[in-house]
Order: structure tokens, then sequence, then C-alpha cells
């Protein structure tokens, strides 16, 4: 038992997040539905965001914002920014 809580104090982390009220609430809500804690909640996001498979898709979005960045067929012009000025 002892072994247990010993682990626990120093294997798990605790960190304050500073969210905006209404994501809060959104949150509160989907965990409420889901059966979960806001904690519960967190925690299985924050796996799913560092999971390998997800590695993969957070590559195939910055591939596709670079594609896009390149594909673009105009750029910014300081003088047409401050046209109206």
């Amino acid at each position: 038992m002892f072994a247990q809580i010993l682990c626990y104090n120093f294997c798990v982390a605790t960190i304050n997040l500073n969210v905006p009220d209404e994501l809060l609430q959104r949150t509160k809500k989907v965990a409420r539905e889901r059966g979960m804690s806001v904690n519960a909640l967190t925690k299985e996001a924050l796996e799913q965001i560092t999971s390998a498979s997800h590695e993969e898709w957070w590559a195939k979005q910055k591939a596709l914002l670079d594609q896009m960045q390149y594909t673009k067929t105009w750029k910014w012009n300081r003088d047409e920014l401050y046209e109206d000025r």
C-alpha cells in the first residue's frame, strides 16, 4: 500500500490550466455526456494528441497547410494593405 501511495505522489504530475469560461463549460458538458470527469476527459485528449498514430495525423495536417501556403496565387502587398489609410 505504501509503495502505491509513494508512486502516485511521484509518478503523477499536477497541472493548472487557464482556459476561457466558455471552453470550460463546453468541456464539462462533453465530460458529463460521456460520464467522465473533466480530469479524465483531459487525460484522454492528451493521450490522443501525443499518441504515435496521432503524430501521423499532425504530419498530414502540417503537410496540407504547407501545400496551401505554397499554392496561393497572390502575396500580401504592403501598399494594398495600407491602401485605405
